[in-house]
């Protein structure tokens, strides 16, 4: 216990406010209205995922974090989905997620974030949602 020590990241040196360089819920989801206008209810969510580097100089391994931004697109249904409607709807993202209509607002989407330093760093369906992760551009060489 004595080489326990405490971590302070660099979230503890920056005022939260700026975590995420100025993005709000509301900017993020007003660039996916038009998924919003298919009848897509949109969550987004601020978060932060652990890294461990070593540092080159001292051969000391670093904790940090990265933060990260998720959003989630899915269906409201007022009953639980059986298998043949969540097949049917994992298909209509599927498809959607090919369309021009989706990349270009894709292309849009990174031409916003990148006045802020962010990037779409992908885009999965995960079951009956469509998932989309927005990463820092200084952070792509962590993001796999």
């Amino acid at each position: 216990m004595k080489y326990l020590k405490t971590f302070e990241g660099w979230e503890m040196l920056v005022p939260k406010e700026e975590h995420y360089n100025g993005l709000t819920k509301e900017f993020i989801e007003d660039m996916f209205i038009d998924v919003s206008d298919d009848g897509y209810n949109i969550s987004t969510f601020f978060d932060k995922r652990a890294i461990t580097t070593v540092d080159k100089e001292d051969g000391k391994m670093v904790i940090s974090a990265i933060p990260y931004i998720r959003c989630t697109f899915q269906k409201p249904s007022n009953t639980g989905l059986d298998i043949f409607d969540q097949q049917n709807r994992k298909k209509e993202l599927k498809d959607y997620t090919k369309s021009s209509e989706f990349k270009e607002m894709i292309e849009t989407t990174n031409d916003r974030l990148d006045d802020f330093g962010w990037y779409v760093s992908e885009s999965k369906v995960s079951g009956y949602q469509l998932r989309i992760f927005i990463h820092r551009i200084e952070d792509i060489k962590y993001v796999v």
